[in-house]
Formats: C-alpha cells, structure tokens, sequence
C-alpha cells in the first residue's frame, strides 16, 4: 500500500511541474537565463518616470494654471497642509469625503485656483500626479523629514496653521502690527458662500486687495466672545473678517468651505474710507472651543499699507 501511495504522489507532482512548464512556456517567459528579461523596459521607464516627476514640480509652481494667481504651492509650500503619510484614497476633509488624487488636484483646480479641471487624458494631471506620488510621498519634499505628516498635530493643537498665519495672544488688548505687504491677493468666491456667509459678493470690492492671515495662539474658549479691531495708518483702507471653525480645523482662504461663523468689518456705505478703523462683530463661543482665523484686507484692491490688530476678548466663568 505505501508502494502505491507512493507512485500516485510522484505521478500527481510529475502532472503539476508538467502543468507549470506548458503554462510558462506558453506565456513567451524563458526558463534558463539568457534569454529575454521581462524587466528590461525598467530603465526607459524610470527615465519617462523621471520626466513626468520634474515635469510636475514645474507645474506645482506654475501660477499660470490658475485665473487668480495662485499654484498649488501657494497652499502647499514644502508640503504644508498635505497628508502624506495616508495613500490615496483617503477621506479630504475641506471636501469631507473619500477621493482618489486626480480628484483632489482638480478639486484644487476648480476651486482655490478657479480654473478649468484637467482631463483624465492630460498629461499635466499625470504629471502632477507623479510629482505628488514620488516627490512627497515617497522622497518627501525639500525640508521636511521623510515620516513627516505636515498637517500633523493631535486633534485640538495649534500646529496645525501655516506659516502664512500669525498667531496672537488669546487675551483682552493683545495688538500686534502687520502689513498688507505680507500677504496676497485670493479668490473670494468663499466669502458669500452660504456655508461661510462673511459678506455678500456685492461687496467684494472691500476685500480685493492683499489678505494677511492672523489667529490665536490657542483656540477660543467656550463662553467667550471675540471682537477683532484693526487700525490703519493714515491713506490705507482694510476691511476685517474673522470666522470660527472646529479645533481640528486649520483652514485659510480661499480654501474654506464651511464656518460656524463668520464676521466682517468693513465700509459697506461708501466703499472707501482710508485711515479709519474697522471692526468685526463679535465672534460668540457657547458651548465648544473653536479655531479662529483672522483676516486683514486691503481694500479697493490695496496691497500695501501698515496697520494695527487689537483683540477685545472676554470670558465669562
């Protein structure tokens, strides 16, 4: 009985090798080397890889992809507000839901930089693709260490802000200066959002100018309210606006899609009163803590000019 187990096992493994040659040779792969290598296109397409990748990290730089000015590094300098460290597709949270990459940059296209988006069949949209791909994921990009997560932070943290916002000190009285200078113009189709509602498109013209980005150095408390006042030097017209979203939040226009709340101050009688003060509302905390950014804009397109920020923000216990 074992002589036959044993010539049955030797026939049944002489069946499964036969069965293993006839389906490799049938593929064209060779057995013994030598003979053609499967592999031998990886250089050419390394070299094509190569090219996609700078090609991409030009366009990641090109201004001239938007209608407002803006690249995708204008949000995304040396991987700023990008999370790296999860493949796509991954949950986006300023358009909360699950998309794939060529979905996020057309998302990007459409919306911060008002433009058209690229087609499935554009070589831009693969190379951008490939530069996000190899030169963040995987090479990371100039500066940042390769396991950074530049949106990192736990849920709450301040770390999560760019560095185009300026923090201030959460309390009554705290002031800084700044200048219209150190920001840029952007689109303001969010601001009339009514997810956002700051101000009505009508008044655009009071928030053309360039934006400078200001919060707290740690977010709004609850039972608390919040009034932003800005002093301009004499000749410089801004208008203000500050909006409160949640702890885990870190958005900054035009790349805002929804707010708790939003408030502005600026001229709405004459569009135009250099040298005076503006200011917001207040900005009401209840129950919650919230993130809240500040904006100083030129107004009448302005995008020079010094000015002032004093915080008026009370507790209650």
């Amino acid at each position: 009985m074992r002589k036959k187990g044993m010539r049955f096992s030797l026939g049944v493994g002489f069946l499964v090798v036969a069965g293993l040659f006839f389906v490799w040779e049938g593929s064209g792969l060779p057995l013994q080397s030598g003979g053609m290598n499967p592999c031998s296109s990886y250089s050419e397409e390394r070299e094509e890889m190569d090219s996609l990748i700078e090609q991409g990290e030009t366009l990641w730089k090109d201004s001239s992809l938007s209608t407002n000015g803006l690249a995708c590094n204008s949000c995304h300098a040396h991987g700023a507000n990008l999370n790296t460290t999860v493949p796509f597709p991954h949950n986006v949270e300023m358009h909360n839901r699950i998309v794939t990459l060529d979905q996020m940059i057309n998302i990007c296209m459409t919306i911060p930089m008002s433009a058209e988006p690229l087609g499935w069949a554009d070589s831009r949209l693969t190379a951008l693709n490939a530069y996000y791909t190899y030169a963040l994921e995987q090479r990371a990009m100039p500066g940042e260490e390769e396991s950074a997560n530049p949106c990192g932070g736990m849920p709450g943290s301040h770390a999560g802000w760019t560095d185009q916002v300026t923090l201030l000190p959460a309390k009554d009285g705290a002031t800084l200066s700044g200048n219209l200078s150190h920001g840029a113009r952007i689109d303001l189709d969010w601001a009339d959002n009514s997810s956002i509602a700051c101000w009505p498109g009508t008044e655009n013209e009071n928030f053309s100018g360039s934006h400078v980005f200001y919060s707290l150095e740690v977010p709004q408390e609850a039972h608390s309210t919040l009034t932003v006042a800005v002093q301009p030097e004499a000749g410089v017209d801004v208008s203000v606006y500050a909006y409160q979203i949640g702890i885990e939040s870190h958005d900054i226009p035009p790349s805002i899609f929804r707010a708790v709340s939003c408030e502005a101050g600026y001229d709405y009688k004459t569009d135009s009163n250099p040298g005076q003060s503006e200011e917001t509302p207040a900005l009401v905390a209840i129950r919650n803590s919230y993130n809240v950014l500040i904006g100083v804009a030129g107004a009448n397109g302005e995008v020079n000019g010094a000015f002032t920020i004093t915080l008026h923000y009370e507790t209650k216990d």
